[in-house]
């Protein structure tokens, strides 16, 4: 089974990105939004929203992330930050907890090139080049983690992009990638023998989105939610303040 679809409750819950900044000493903290998760419309009445505890992360953004109660609605939810999604181990996105791109240090940020290392597509890239990570713990090389991890890491990535399932190929879909390139992709990670021509396969749209010119972070969000990797993705923009859903709903006839 995909690992994007195991049973999970509440995975497909909505869920608020916002950024995580500094404040005076050094501590991350993210910017409040003034409206929660489980809010819609502009009818909706006004949330009242207080820090209900911090969470501590081993994996993922590893840093402690905040879990707000909106005592209106009386539901609890984490804003997470940039990059980052439900039960996500590592980030989806090459972007900093504020938001901003993330480009290898070799090449200018005017160029259509991001540092995807650290992030899910690492084991698709290490893939494609014939890099397996260690099947045993004691292996010398330094690795993002085990064989299995990166297994497990190239099934969740397929699925984000649309690689393992039945879904129709649309130029307007997700990813916003042209279609013949979306059927290619297709076509070789459904040929490939090994993990090598899957890598390869994921590659492919990886850098199709990243010429796109687009905001990778909302356009990986919508992705994985057309997957039902996670809910409705929802961020916070500090400069309107507004909340805006990443995927349009669908208005009522």
């Amino acid at each position: 089974m995909d690992p994007c679809h195991v049973s999970r409750p509440r995975a497909r819950a909505s869920f608020i990105v916002t950024p995580y900044c500094p404040d005076p000493d050094g501590t991350l903290r993210p910017l409040m939004p003034d409206r929660c998760a489980g809010a819609q419309g502009a009818d909706s009445p006004p949330c009242k929203l207080h820090v209900h505890h911090w969470r501590e992360r081993k994996t993922g953004p590893q840093v402690p992330v905040l879990v707000v109660l909106c005592q209106t609605h009386g539901v609890a939810f984490t804003l997470y930050p940039p990059g980052h999604v439900p039960y996500g181990r590592v980030a989806v996105v090459p972007v900093d907890l504020e938001g901003q791109p993330l480009r290898p240090a070799d090449h200018s940020p005017s160029e259509l090139v991001l540092a995807w290392e650290g992030t899910i597509a690492e084991a698709a890239q290490d893939a494609a080049e014939g890099k397996a990570w260690p099947r045993r713990g004691n292996d010398s090389t330094r690795a993002p983690g085990s064989w299995r991890t990166q297994g497990r890491h190239l099934g969740r990535l397929a699925g984000i992009l649309g690689l393992a399932g039945e879904s129709p190929l649309l130029p307007e879909g997700p990813l916003g990638v042209p279609a013949l390139s979306q059927r290619e992709a297709r076509s070789a990670y459904r040929d490939a023998t090994g993990y090598r021509g899957r890598g390869r396969a994921m590659c492919l749209l990886i850098g199709e989105v990243t010429a796109l010119r687009c905001d990778v972070l909302d356009v990986m969000l919508a992705a994985g939610f057309a997957a039902g990797c996670w809910g409705r993705p929802r961020r916070w923009d500090a400069r309107t303040g507004r909340l805006h859903d990443v995927v349009p709903r669908a208005r009522s006839p």
